[in-house]
């Protein structure tokens, strides 16, 4: 495509151009090779923000450092509608500037000049709807007058086109209302409900989820008194529902009947719809670059039947789902059922009509008339396009007869939406008759009725203070139920906030007549009963009225125990034992048996006194519950109480050998008390227990995984491998191998085989994510010994001169053998396992280099004892064997008489060792007499002086070369001279 034949582009390509690309937008190759094509009409480009160099263009870190921005016209994308230094830029350039935008919301009024043309598109779906051919308009019969809003409902054009979309769309049964609080969910879905569901035929059916335990059966009993009090029939009865369990493992295909015919009687209505508020209430924080998952199994398999049930075409009933998070349902083609409404946050023209509206409908025309007059800036940067806080803005002007407190220092500092809603709310001080209707009011969850609020007398003039809330916009109608109001959140906040921390006693009472309210009426059996009680056990725990949850739990024992197991699963430790203590001291019988094992869990770890006690009460009811059994062995154990943990674990085992849970439980306390050969065979029970270890699933593998890592551990290889090696040289020296080179072994390299298999080890682990420095000075050392002397030379060297030794050696060796073969089928069955284990990857590279140490060491032994031909014996091992044998003038004579010699190229070589022997030749001179004599005996002092004489010519004669064209039979005459002594 050639981008200047596009109007757009070609008006501003006339003149010189530079093309702004920020990160905001990923172009592709192909549209990237489109804009390159127009460097002849454009004059510079630029790639803001991002790392790599993009062809042909120049990359900068910001806007700012365009030096010459105002000598050009301006095409970019990719540019943050808040890029504070590009508007400032754009504010004071003269040029044309086309700006493409994907998503501008509130601030695009901030961008909007003569000579800058805003397109609200990426560039990218831009060029892809130009390159379209244009499909021809349908010509309609004749044309729909759209509905008009609602008239304090401003702004959400796109969103209620969106909506209508959604109406007409037959492929999508289900719509997401996502936005954070105070976007106006309820009151979007309040005009929807207002232009789509007022005719008398509509029916609204509402779930509002409270807490992350809400499953099916809530649900269900949630909607079951909706239908009858619409006199909608139901072919199944109350307790039916009440008592409703769904089976997640059930291969059956058939819905359960009693969600058949809620969804038979649902889709036989002429116009209905299903809303579900809150849902942000189950969801679980997502993992990095994924949406928030449904954290309930059941209620996520709600979701899945209702979205694709069969009956769906009768009537096209669609559902709603608001939650402040978007989310992904449990089954990944549910999401193609459903659209995505994303309220997004309201322009700053919508921002200041809705401020306008609010302050003219409280009676203040003259703060009104200014709200035009206000910077742009600023009112979008405080404000946010945040419907909620634009009310609570006009309020506070309305009360303080200002509007320019959006200018205040004060307020321009806070980032948090609850910091800004409190400095608001301090200026929107309530007077004395607005107070006691709003404290109450406030500490709902749910809408409130209107006859409630007569009833409860919280004002001498009820009628008067509803007026009130509707003047100040400080309560909404809640459409959903004709006469019930509801709070803001942020108010709702606000006010809680500051009961709790001024007016606790307060705060409590009136939390306490809240909950008497609908205590009253969930024991007189009215329709939404499910909903009351929980309505009536929030206001109960808030207001600390533990009579009446002693009688919560009577009436309805089962949902405290849900409240218990979602605190548990939410790791909320402390409110989950309150809970399961509640049910535990009313009926402990009521805990099945993984309930009892979560609430002794949660005592033992929000540290609990009464542990042992709780503990010996649940085996009372569950005597043989690995569950239970398992938990307070476990206890006892990290309270290092081993004995006792050990006689339990033992017990365990005894009942059920095959629990792997306790099996290697039992196999840790073992290890603990110092019976290492019990935990042995115990670990090797449990590698019997998990076989055949090919059929393995991933749990399965992990299991395995640790019992062949608790096995490894205890083998302790090293240890026995380098005591048998120290013993080996030791019997080595013994037998009268060269000690010094025996020395030297740790340095020796290896064999070349083996170095090559501890290399390719140390790969795997080097490239794994955990490999640290350890690793790496790993392999320096092995590297550098491998640079050593040849091993072969050095094993030649080696030779001994007794055996007696030998036999002992053979058995240590063969002992180090059968520790490396066990060491190695572990280590290749725990990798068999867990093939990333970085533990057993770099155990790996020990038991080889402790493999390469022992062939190294077998080798030595080896030649050590291997006998071998002596070469023949030298004038100088005849002088060595004459001094030896006490012939020490024979020696001395034949010495001087080689090295004393007229032969000047001799006498050159033997100069030395003649110099050297000289000053004991002197010595031998002066008792030669006495030593030729056998008549005469030296004394102790010339024994000395001899043996010293013989010592020094030892040393010498081992320097002493002889000729080698000497040809004579020295072993005869060594043989010849030994008989003779």
């Amino acid at each position: 495509m050639d981008l200047t034949n596009i109007p757009i582009f070609k008006e501003l390509t006339q003149q010189p151009t530079i093309f702004i690309y920020g990160s905001e937008e990923v172009l592709s190759e192909d549209i990237l090779t489109q804009i390159t094509t127009l460097q002849k009409k454009i004059e510079r480009f630029y790639n803001i923000g991002l790392d790599k160099q993009v062809i042909d263009f120049i990359a900068i870190k910001d806007e700012l450092e365009i030096a010459d921005f105002n000598n050009y016209n301006v095409i970019a994308c990719g540019i943050a509608p808040t890029s504070k230094s590009f508007l400032a830029k754009l504010k004071t350039h003269s040029n044309k500037a086309l700006v493409f935008f994907e998503s501008i919301g509130f601030f695009k009024h901030l961008w909007e000049k003569d000579n800058v043309q805003i397109v609200e598109s990426s560039l990218t779906a831009f060029l892809t709807q130009v390159a379209q051919p244009a499909e021809p308009e349908e010509q309609t019969q004749e044309t729909v007058a759209a509905t008009p809003q609602s008239e304090g409902f401003i702004g959400r054009e796109r969103e209620l086109q969106l909506h209508d979309d959604f109406m007409n769309d037959y492929d999508t049964s289900g719509c997401k209302i996502i936005g954070g609080h105070g976007m106006g969910k309820k009151a979007f879905m309040n005009e929807v409900i207002r232009q789509h569901y007022q005719q008398e035929d509509a029916q609204v059916f509402t779930v509002t989820f409270r807490d992350r335990e809400a499953n099916i059966n809530y649900i269900l009993n949630t909607l079951y008194p909706q239908f009858v009090a619409k006199g909608i029939k139901l072919d199944v009865s109350a307790e039916e529902v009440k008592n409703f369990k769904i089976d997640l493992d059930s291969d059956e295909e058939a819905l359960p009947k009693v969600i058949e015919t809620f969804f038979k009687a649902f889709d036989q209505l002429p116009n209905a719809r299903l809303v579900f508020y809150n849902v942000e209430t189950i969801l679980n924080k997502p993992k990095k670059g994924r949406f928030f998952q449904i954290n309930n199994d059941e209620a996520g398999e709600f979701f899945h039947l209702f979205l694709q049930r069969d009956t769906y075409a009768e009537n096209q009933n669609k559902a709603y789902f608001l939650s402040t998070q978007d989310f992904d349902f449990d089954y990944e083609r549910d999401d193609d059922f459903a659209k995505i409404i994303d309220l997004r946050p309201l322009s700053v023209q919508e921002a200041k009509a809705l401020a306008k509206y609010s302050l003219q409908k409280a009676g203040a025309e003259e703060q009104a008339n200014t709200v035009d007059g206000l910077d742009d800036f600023s009112f979008a940067k405080v404000l946010s396009g945040n419907p909620q806080l634009v009310q609570l803005f006009a309020r506070a002007a309305a009360k303080s007869g200002k509007t320019d407190i959006i200018k205040s220092d004060q307020l321009n500092k806070l980032s948090d939406i609850r910091d800004k809603v409190r400095h608001l709310m301090r200026l929107a001080t309530f007077d004395k008759e607005e107070t006691s209707v709003m404290m109450p009011l406030a500490l709902f969850r749910e809408s409130f009725s209107q006859d409630w609020l007569k009833n409860q007398k919280l004002s001498a003039k009820p009628v008067e203070a509803i007026a009130y809330l509707h003047k100040n916009l400080l309560a909404e109608a809640d459409e959903d139920k004709p006469g019930h109001y509801y709070i803001p959140v942020h108010i709702r906040r606000y006010v809680n906030d500051l009961l709790k921390k001024e007016e606790n006693a307060l705060y409590r009472e009136l939390h306490n007549r809240i909950g008497e309210t609908y205590w009253a009426q969930a024991n007189e059996g009215k329709l939404g009963s499910a909903e009351a009680y929980q309505a009536a056990l929030y206001h109960f725990e808030e207001a600390q009225n533990f009579e009446r949850e002693k009688e919560f739990i009577q009436k309805a024992p089962q949902k405290y125990l849900q409240k218990a197991i979602g605190n548990y699963r939410q790791s909320n430790l402390d409110q989950a034992f309150y809970y399961f203590n509640g049910v535990f001291q009313y009926d402990a019988s009521l805990l099945n048996s993984r309930d009892m094992s979560s609430f002794l869990k949660s005592a033992v770890k929000s540290g609990k006194d009464n542990v042992n006690e709780l503990f010996g009460k649940a085996l009372e009811i569950y005597p043989n519950d690995m569950y239970i059994r398992n938990a307070y062995a476990d206890y006892l154990f990290k309270q290092n109480k081993l004995d006792k943990a050990e006689e339990v674990s033992r017990a365990s085992q005894e009942i059920n050998s095959q629990d792997f849970v306790s099996g290697i439980l039992f196999a840790q306390i073992l290890q603990k008390q110092g019976k290492k050969d019990e935990a042995a065979q115990q670990l090797a029970h449990l590698e019997a227990v998990l076989e055949p270890h090919e059929d393995l699933d991933e749990n399965g593998r992990r299991n395995l995984s640790q019992v062949l890592n608790m096995r490894f551990s205890l083998l302790e290889h090293y240890t026995p491998l380098e005591s048998n090696h120290q013993q080996v040289v030791a019997f080595l020296k013994s037998d009268g191998v060269n000690a010094n080179q025996l020395d030297t072994l740790p340095k020796v390299p290896v064999n070349r085989d083996d170095y090559n298999r501890i290399e390719d080890a140390l790969d795997k682990v080097l490239n794994h994510n955990l490999a640290d420095k350890r690793a790496k000075r790993t392999q320096d050392a092995i590297r550098k010994r491998q640079n050593g002397a040849n091993p072969a030379q050095m094993i030649e060297a080696m030779e001994a001169t007794g055996t007696d030794n030998q036999a002992a050696i053979q058995e240590l060796i063969q002992g180090s053998e059968g520790i490396i073969k066990t060491a190695k089928e572990m280590l290749e069955s725990w990798l068999g396992a867990e093939r990333s284990s970085f533990r057993a990857l770099f155990s790996m590279v020990s038991v080889l280099r402790h493999e390469a140490d022992l062939n190294l060491l077998k080798a030595i032994v080896e030649r050590s004892y291997t006998e071998r031909e002596k070469p023949p014996a030298t004038h100088r091992e005849y002088l060595i064997h004459l001094v030896d044998s006490q012939q020490l003038p024979q020696a001395i004579e034949q010495f001087m008489a080689t090295v004393d010699t007229k032969d000047r190229d001799k006498a050159k070589r033997y100069k030395t060792l003649k110099d050297e022997f000289f000053p004991f030749l002197i010595q031998y001179n002066m008792v030669k007499g006495k030593l030729n004599d056998a008549t005469q005996e030296l004394d102790d002092a010339e024994k000395a002086k001899v043996k010293k004489i013989g010592e020094v010519l030892r040393r010498i004669l081992k320097r002493y070369k002889p000729d080698v064209e000497d040809m004579t039979n020295y072993d005869e005459m060594i043989a010849q001279s030994a008989s003779a002594v």
